[in-house]
């Protein structure tokens, strides 16, 4: 009998052979006008949501300053706001506390500038794919109790991988970490933002 790596690897796996999409063809007029007009609307709705992905985030852009000034002369956090026009059209403009991802170099970055608090590390840990094979026997019979495997690899077992990103709770410090520089703390963190609940007085 072999080791539980083995057996795994062995195991008869019953896979399906990719062909052809079949044709199914529907016949009649009141389904080939569906079908056409099912096509119109889907390319209409398409360019939609590019016309509105390009809308909302200049309305965005027009509000995260004045946002940061609401922030700003509060000297607290404000959470979501409700923006108005001119018409009195309205929206409501939620922050949330998730951020755009960072790599290592950025985290260092904003560590010396605002303190190690602002950057959260997630740490997995996963075994070496190449010493898991050549020692397979041996962990099949509990690596952990084993001398069986040599010392300067049992350093290698391991592998940690790391991701890094800006702490719980960084956009509500934004006044206090920013030194009332809450505009420029805000894009530094670059957190995620909602525009909800549209209305229009026109």
């Amino acid at each position: 009998m072999g080791n539980l790596f083995d057996n795994a690897k062995n195991k008869k796996t019953t896979t399906t052979k990719k062909t052809d999409k079949p044709l199914i063809n529907i016949k009649g007029e009141d389904f080939d006008e569906k079908l056409k007009l099912y096509a119109k609307l889907k390319k209409e709705t398409d360019e939609i949501k590019t016309q509105l992905s390009i809308v909302q985030e200049e309305i965005k852009l027009k509000t995260i300053p004045e946002w940061c000034d609401l922030y700003k002369n509060k000297g607290s956090y404000p959470g979501s706001a409700l923006v108005t026009s001119d018409s009195e059209s309205s929206y409501m403009f939620v922050p949330n506390d998730k951020y755009y991802g960072i790599d290592e170099e950025r985290a260092s970055e904003l560590k010396d500038k605002y303190g190690d608090d602002i950057i959260q590390e997630d740490v997995t840990y996963s075994f070496n794919s190449n010493l898991l094979e050549k020692y397979a026997q041996v962990i099949s019979k509990l690596i952990e109790e084993s001398d069986d495997i040599d010392d300067d690899d049992k350093d290698n077992l391991i592998i940690a991988n790391k991701k890094v990103g800006i702490s719980k709770g960084t956009i509500e410090k934004a006044f206090s970490l920013g030194d009332g520089n809450v505009e420029d703390f805000i894009d530094e963190i670059n957190p995620i933002y909602t525009l909800k609940n549209p209305k229009s007085k026109d």
